[in-house]
């Protein structure tokens, strides 16, 4: 008796010293029933659930579906689920349908694959009631239809489960990626998202429960409760009643936001910037005015509002266990913002009902084909710029009208969008403008991060000194920018401005220094060589937890190659085509390490490949075009040149090369016609208009001539080749 009660106080104390454990949902059940029965009907606890006839939605009783070259069977046998499809050599096989994923407004299926990797299947189930359009099998890609050899193929590595999805449908994942055989041994605490994907592992908790001891605290994780909002007498908007803190940002937005992981299995307790590095407002992701473009999750779009500002945090208007909003329509909105102000024709423009707040601040955006999900910067309608999305087109549909109302409605109102847009356009006369907006403390920190970051693609003295002054910011993503503007400094003075950082608090900083130190000498380091080290070291292991990304392989090939081990930095490149055969900039990176190398068929093979993956991507196409340059087949290296400048995302140096390749082939007319296309699109760009000025001075004066001295002068007035124009044009 005595030895089975020391026993159990022995299990009871256990938790208490040694290392959290995982309990499971049942476990929370037994006291807090009311949050756990709120969660199962959630998105979190459908996330991923085993193939059941309780969770598969879709039918499988042998529907066929057939796309182009996409055949596709859906069928049971021994009461387990399967879809006969194209395997890698697409040949048709039966592959085991084990998981779903989701359940509104699409169920996705997990498929069991080779070597432990579980793949989501790009034909879904659209869960939507048929008078909607559901009730149906869905391609998810439709317009790529990939097969395969393509990215995007369900066998490939972008519809991987265990490196793309696993640790935001799960609890508790722990990847097991073994680089030598890439596989898998893929492991969770819980197959949804259960209570300790948020509170963290519960052994403590319970444990304490069972002995009603809180002295060491509850042994969870929780928020803390945010500001309070209530209205002062006559106000419009409620005013916070104490502050808000992070805590809640931590929780939940290392799965609601598109972001790079810097640390494996790290608790939500801990800083966001501490586990994640967060996509800044890039071309591909965010529209020039911080809508939502690509699929970013909300966090980028949050970070940008006067809510996130005022203190607002996601449980003020989301429930945490169910999900949902705690209010519908404008009720929601009305928490903060009195009805009597802002559910009026005069501040809506609209009759009384017309349009709802969220029609006008959150505009949606289909992803998926049929998800329409909401923008969560709140912007004005007005700071949308033309040939973007807008709140008002999307009900007025192409109404110059109500175009023309937009515009000077939010005329008098300044934004940075515009000014973003030039700077992406190439423009450096928006330079000056960003480094102000950047300078401006009552912009949101993810918005000055991103106008800094754009800044550095085209350094100069501004963009220095604009990085300069915040590089000791409170605010870890604008020290994330400026360092990765300062990063172009020349090695003797850019040691200077970084060194400050290396025992930076946040991680997120200190993964952006280790890269910007590459090619300083040892020696500049002096003292301080242990702490570079000790930066070096912990990016490598940061890269390390990414090991079964190629993007990760291509870091730890960079490192191998800073210290000469060229097998090392073999290895790494060769892993990251084992993982993604298809991935581009791996294929690049190998083609150009194999030039240097002197292997040049083998980097031309590389080119190759990536050509056949992205014929439309500028950068291949330049890179071809250069190779057969090296090759001195210059009629072929034109051909590809003049394909990289045809493409949407060719920049202004692509031109300028192909310019310089026509006229040292002494086409000086094709050269000018290259160069006066791209300067319509590009009008300001310093290198080409040095460049059509030189060729046609050649030529005799033309208006084009004019236009183009005068377009320099406004970007470098005082430049002395500049002048030098200037002077020789005016004579």
């Amino acid at each position: 008796m005595i030895r089975r009660l020391f026993a159990s106080l022995l299990f009871l104390y256990l938790p208490l010293t040694l290392a959290q454990q995982f309990v499971g949902v049942e476990a929370c059940g037994d006291c807090h029933s009311q949050q756990v029965n709120a969660w199962r009907g959630s998105h979190h606890a459908m996330a991923m659930q085993p193939a059941k006839p309780t969770t598969v939605l879709a039918p499988f009783a042998g529907e066929s579906f057939t796309q182009g070259a996409t055949k596709v069977r859906f069928f049971q046998r021994d009461g387990r689920y399967w879809i006969n499809a194209a395997d890698e050599d697409g040949q048709l096989r039966d592959a085991e349908v084990v998981y779903t994923f989701g359940f509104t407004p699409l169920q996705q299926y997990l498929v069991k694959t080779d070597r432990g990797r579980l793949q989501v299947f790009d034909i879904a189930w659209d869960a939507r009631p048929s008078e909607k359009g559901g009730q149906r099998w869905y391609h998810l890609q439709p317009e790529e239809n990939p097969q395969p050899g393509h990215p995007f193929f369900w066998r490939g590595a972008y519809q991987n489960w265990n490196s793309r999805c696993a640790d935001c449908h799960s609890t508790g994942v722990e990847r097991g990626f073994d680089e030598e055989s890439l596989s898998y041994n893929t492991t969770f605490a819980e197959v949804n998202v259960a209570c300790e994907s948020c509170h963290g592992p519960a052994s403590d908790h319970v444990a304490r429960a069972r002995q009603q001891d809180w002295s060491l605290g509850s042994g969870l994780i929780n928020s803390r409760a945010p500001a309070a909002f209530v209205f002062k007498e006559g106000a419009s908007i409620a005013s916070p009643q104490g502050s808000s803190d992070d805590s809640e940002i931590a929780m939940c937005g290392g799965c609601h936001s598109r972001r790079n992981l810097l640390e494996e299995n790290a608790l939500p307790t801990q800083d966001f910037h501490g586990r994640f590095r967060l996509s800044t407002l890039q071309p591909a992701l965010y529209f020039a005015n911080g809508q939502i473009q690509d699929e970013v999750f909300v966090l980028g779009s949050f970070l940008q509002s006067k809510m996130y500002q005022q203190g607002v945090r996601c449980s003020h208007c989301h429930d945490p266990h169910t999900g949902e909003t705690h209010a519908q329509g404008d009720a929601l909105c009305a928490q903060c913002h009195q009805p009597s102000t802002y559910a009026t024709a005069q501040h809506s423009r609209h009759p009384a009902g017309a349009a709802q707040c969220i029609d006008c601040h959150m505009s949606s955006r289909l992803y998926m084909g049929v998800d329409w999900r909401r923008d969560h910067g709140f912007h004005r309608p007005t700071s949308a710029l033309p040939a973007q999305p807008n709140a008002c087109q999307a009900c007025h549909q192409d109404d110059a009208k109500v175009e023309q109302a937009r515009r000077e409605w939010g005329a008098n109102t300044s934004h940075w969008a515009s000014d973003l847009q030039a700077a992406r356009d190439f423009d450096p006369r928006a330079v000056r403008a960003l480094s102000q907006w950047i300078a401006d403390e009552t912009q949101p920190a993810l918005v000055r991060a991103s106008l800094l970051e754009q800044l550095a693609a085209s350094p100069s003295r501004m963009s220095m000194q604009a990085a300069m002054e915040v590089l000791d910011h409170a605010d870890p993503l604008l020290r994330v920018a400026a360092i990765q503007v300062l990063q172009a400094l020349p090695p003797a003075s850019r040691w200077p401005a970084l060194r400050g950082h290396l025992n930076d608090p946040s991680k997120v900083v200190r993964m952006a220094l280790a890269p910007a130190l590459r090619g300083i000498p040892v020696e500049q380091f002096g003292l301080q060589q242990a702490q570079v080290a000790a930066v070096q070291k912990e990016y490598q292991t940061m890269l390390q937890v990414s090991a079964d990304m190629p993007a990760a392989q291509l870091g730890l090939a960079d490192i191998a190659l800073q210290r000469g081990d060229l097998l090392g930095a073999q290895r790494h490149f060769e892993i990251a085509l084992g993982i993604d055969p298809t991935d581009v900039a791996s294929l690049l990176n190998y083609a150009d390490f194999n030039r240097q190398l002197g292997s040049e068929d083998m980097a031309v093979a590389l080119l190759q490949r990536a050509l056949a993956v992205a014929p439309d991507s500028a950068l291949v196409q330049f890179s071809m075009g250069l190779s057969e340059v090296r090759r001195k087949n210059y009629a072929a290296a034109l051909t590809f040149l003049r394909a990289a400048v045809a493409t949407d995302n060719a920049i202004p140096h692509h031109h300028y090369v192909l310019a310089v390749a026509l006229q040292n082939q002494g086409d000086v007319a094709a050269a000018l016609e290259v160069l006066s296309a791209a300067l319509v699109r590009w009008p300001y760009d310093y290198t080409l208009l040095t460049t059509a000025i030189n060729f046609q001075q050649g030529l005799g004066d033309t208006p084009a001539l004019a236009q183009w001295v005068a377009n320099l002068s406004e970007v470098a007035p005082n430049a002395p080749d500049v002048r030098a124009y200037l002077q020789r044009y005016r004579q």
